[in-house]
This record gives structure tokens, sequence and C-alpha cells, in this order.
């Protein structure tokens, strides 16, 4: 999963990034080990973006949707940069909502509450 950040942020190499995210997803779904497959999600989603794929982001939003709809054993806050980007994109707005209103409440560290409450004013949410 490590090698997906490198890429994605230390390299700016987008479909490396994508590509060791994808396998990083695959090895979690045979583990069940929805942490990591959530935050390689949120990774791919990422350099998705960059690679202009904005159709593939909005099956990787719909994933991670079900997920936090299922209440899956996740890491709130993984999946804040992937939103953002999406939300600046206009990518799957009803998912980028959606995720954030279930997820939101659960974030504890203060930067995270902070993007998280003007993301939320961004996209309208009240609550």
């Amino acid at each position: 999963m490590s090698f997906s950040w490198f890429y994605l942020y230390g390299k700016a190499d987008f479909e490396a990034a994508a590509a060791k995210a994808a396998e990083a997803i695959a090895k979690a779904r045979l583990q069940g080990d929805t942490s990591t497959l959530y935050t390689a999600l949120s990774a791919r989603g990422q350099a998705l973006i960059k690679l202009n794929r904005s159709v593939e982001v909005e099956g990787v939003l719909a994933e991670m949707l079900e997920m936090v709809s299922r209440r899956k054993k996740l890491v709130p806050g993984d999946e804040l940069m992937l939103l953002e980007l999406a939300y600046s994109n206009s990518i799957a707005p009803e998912s980028v909502t959606q995720i954030l209103k279930i997820v939101r409440p659960f974030f504890r560290e203060p930067a995270f509450i902070e993007r998280g409450d003007k993301l939320a004013k961004n996209l309208g949410i009240t609550e």
C-alpha cells in the first residue's frame, strides 16, 4: 500500500500509483482487510482523478460509499483528500456528499475536522 502513496505524492507518477493501489486492493480483498481496502481505494481514486479517468473514480467512490454505509472497519480521514479532489473536479457529488455525511462525525484529528467541515459547507451539508 505504501508504494501507491509513494508514487502518488512522492513521484507524481499517477499511472504507477493507480497500478500499485490496484494491487493493494486485490490483496486486501483476498485477506478481507477492509481498512487497507478503503485506504487503497482512496489512493486509487486520487490517482485516477489525476489521470482524468472520472468514470473509474465514480466506481471507486460507489464502493467506498457501500463500505461506509455498511459500517465496515476503516480509518476515517483516509478518504478526505479523495473527497476534496472529487468535489473540486465535479465527480460524483452525491457519493462525495453521502460518504462525508457518514464519516465526518468520526474524524478525531483537528486538521481532518477542519477540512471535513469546510468540505461539508461547500457541499451544503448542514447537519
